[in-house]
């Protein structure tokens, strides 16, 4: 009984870690190749880790030998927590952009990067400075381990323990209310970009339709993932709410491992579901052409457009009235 219970924590284990990472390098929107490469390396890393445990679940001679320290937990959760902290972070950054590219319509396409890479810095790493990664994220994640008993062990690796239990409600409670600040913020930017496309000046009305476009693909994104992280945190708080009428630590944890597996193959082999998750991407992949089609049309427009259209609307009226009066 022991082993089938401590095999479904390695299934439901793999699963999580494998998903949630690899799911923050899909949000993220990386090149393919490092992409590829990122996946690759946490899906092997992961694998190892949890392949170990379970090596150790069916060649212990006795029950003791199945606990594992807790550095090998951490370094186990440590991914699984910054990757939930990133997309917070990530979608953060993007708001932020959004909003000094709307304060700046006129100028934005001649700044410089220096913001780009602030923000890039603040949230998962520029593409081409891949080197930049997890700053804030990390740093979050460090903060709800920091309690971690590295002298214990246990049988479940776990990043809410006894002793993180508040860092981590603490934690993932205000991810959901910035996500829905966040929200609030795209949708706010999102009415001002509407206000600012009816303007005069060429580049301000072409930069503000193209905020536009960019926050019509984003904005979907955005709530999808609020939504889903909101439900799993009220998952978990009803999941601790019922702790008490379970009688050992054992089954509470094959309690959560049950709900678990069911989520996962609900998100795997629910028609539903995945019906959902296809017309999701095809209307992602349709706004991310009608974007591209408005970069090639504006650049199409703006190499037509005489060097005189670009210049200031007079404010003066006796510039407008010239010698002749």
């Amino acid at each position: 009984m022991h082993c089938l219970q401590l095999t479904t924590f390695f299934n439901v284990n793999l699963n999580v870690e494998i998903s949630s990472t690899l799911a923050f390098f899909s949000a993220a929107d990386m090149d393919d190749n490092y992409y590829k490469h990122c996946a690759l390396a946490l899906s092997r890393s992961l694998t190892a880790f949890q392949g170990t445990h379970l090596i150790k679940i069916f060649t212990a001679t006795e029950p003791c030998q199945i606990l594992v320290p807790a550095s090998f937990c951490y370094a186990l959760r440590m991914p699984a927590v910054m990757c939930f902290d990133a997309h917070m972070t990530i979608h953060l950054s993007i708001v932020i952009e959004r909003g000094i590219a709307l304060r700046h319509l006129s100028t934005y396409e001649s700044s410089t990067a220096v913001t780009g890479f602030a923000l890039a810095t603040f949230s998962y790493g520029a593409r081409s400075s891949t080197q930049l990664q997890f700053i804030s994220a990390l740093g979050i994640a460090v903060y709800t381990m920091r309690k971690y008993d590295f002298d214990a062990r246990t049988f479940y690796c776990s990043g809410a323990t006894k002793d993180t239990m508040f860092e981590v409600s603490i934690t993932s409670y205000s991810i959901v209310a910035f996500e829905a600040i966040i929200i609030v913020m795209f949708g706010c930017i999102y009415h001002l970009n509407v206000r600012r496309s009816n303007v005069y000046d060429v580049r301000a009305k072409y930069q503000a339709k193209e905020n536009l476009v960019v926050l019509r693909l984003l904005i979907p994104v955005v709530f999808f993932h609020f939504l889903v992280f909101f439900f799993f945190m009220a998952a978990n708080a009803i999941a601790s709410s019922i702790r008490n009428i379970f009688p050992t630590d054992t089954a509470f944890r094959v309690y959560l491992a049950a709900v678990y597996v069911s989520t996962l193959s609900f998100c795997s082999y629910s028609k539903s579901f995945q019906e959902t998750q296809s017309l999701f991407t095809q209307c992602k992949q349709k706004s991310k052409a009608r974007f591209l089609s408005h970069l090639s049309s504006r650049k199409r427009r703006m190499e037509m457009t005489p060097p005189s259209a670009y210049l200031p609307v007079p404010t003066n009226a006796d510039d407008c009235l010239g010698p002749c009066t």
